[in-house]
């Protein structure tokens, strides 16, 4: 009678998946080593410090998150805020679109402040 192979332990299981992982991301893989030579622990704040990589993200639309290497994912960390409206909302991205054409930061109170804080309010 042959013997059971045992079952792999934990860590052999977590690596085999962190392989997988990295395969399916080469482009995060590769902005990753180029970002460990300009950004402190390789990434721009210190909880994105994950293993095997982090994830680059190009871009968000709604609920979804889209990877640099094309993978899609339900963003359940609803980043600062996003969770409000979703990414990319078309009435936000034209508010930004407008606002920027007239400046982005001013050391004064302007008058859009007093709407913001009306709406807020």
């Amino acid at each position: 009678m042959a013997a059971n192979p045992s079952p792999p332990s934990l860590d052999e299981v977590i690596a085999v998946q962190e392989q997988i992982f990295a395969q399916r991301q080469p482009e995060s893989r590769r902005l990753a080593t180029l970002a460990a030579g300009a950004l402190a622990g390789g990434v721009t704040s210190s909880w994105q410090v994950t293993s095997p990589q982090p994830v680059w993200l190009s871009h968000g639309q709604g609920s979804k998150i889209y990877d640099v290497d094309g993978n899609e994912y339900v963003d359940l960390a609803g980043g600062y805020g996003v969770t409000l409206a979703g990414h990319a909302h078309p009435a936000i991205v034209a508010a930004i679109r407008s606002q920027a054409g007239l400046g982005t930061h001013f050391a004064q109170p302007t008058r859009t402040a007093i709407a913001a804080a009306q709406e807020l309010s």
